[in-house]
């Protein structure tokens, strides 16, 4: 019997906000470099964002597989025009619209599948919910440094048949980039400043990991460190 097939898991980073220029990314009379530059412009977080979605995508296109994601913490801001009150939503509704974005553009073919559940506040609950979710298939994480949810999905999700994948590891994976996805793909990276100053930034979560492994070493493991500040401190915002 063949084994299940796979669903890829893109791990989200929050938390972003949904102005005018990320709304502009989405107006079908942009040239490819008037996109390309709005993309190079981004935020860096939702750079990477769309990064790691891209690099999913990527992947579960080659595989035949489809994208699911979990993250369910209401933490992005959508700036809405005409006055309206700011709209707050979740990583796993972001994923979606860019995965819409990417459709749209041609980047990514429309057969890749997105299945979206909202459960999750880390990314310990996000592995959980990952694994729930799939019924059994094996998951392909995805997730990049500096931040630490790579080491830490890699640390959720190990059960057999399931993996966490950086970014170019996902990229090498999928079929060879054709120009414009090379053209995105590059405008997608972190400058020299940010890759720089990205574990600086980053150093407070690598070290609450840290403490949460050290402490998960004297049989305080669950739920985890972070997962307990998580529920704490990340109420989600109505």
């Amino acid at each position: 019997m063949a084994p299940p097939a796979p669903v890829v898991a893109p791990f989200f980073r929050a938390s972003i906000v949904i102005g005018p220029a990320e709304r502009r990314l989405f107006d079908c009379r942009l040239d490819d470099a008037a996109f390309l530059a709005g993309a190079r412009a981004l935020p860096w977080i939702s750079r990477q964002n769309l990064r790691r979605l891209f690099a999913a995508a990527l992947l579960a296109e080659t595989l035949g597989a489809p994208i699911l994601t979990v993250e369910g913490w209401r933490s992005n801001a959508v700036e809405r025009r005409y006055g309206r009150p700011t709209r707050f939503v979740s990583g796993s509704w972001v994923f979606v619209l860019m995965l819409r974005l990417l459709r749209r553009r041609g980047l990514v073919a429309r057969s890749v599948r997105v299945l979206r559940r909202e459960v999750s506040r880390c990314t310990w609950e996000e592995a959980r919910g990952l694994q729930e979710a799939a019924g059994g298939r094996p998951i392909v994480g995805v997730s990049d440094n500096p931040c630490p949810s790579a080491a830490r999905a890699s640390r959720y999700l190990k059960t057999a048949g399931n993996t966490v994948v950086s970014v170019r590891e996902a990229v090498s994976r999928a079929a060879a980039l054709s120009g414009d996805r090379r053209a995105l793909w590059d405008a997608l990276q972190p400058s020299p400043r940010e890759a720089l100053l990205a574990p600086i930034v980053e150093a407070p979560n690598w070290a609450l990991h840290l403490t949460s492994e050290a402490l998960g070493a004297l049989g305080l493991r669950e739920p985890p460190l972070e997962v307990r500040l998580a529920r704490t401190l990340r109420a989600d915002r109505r």
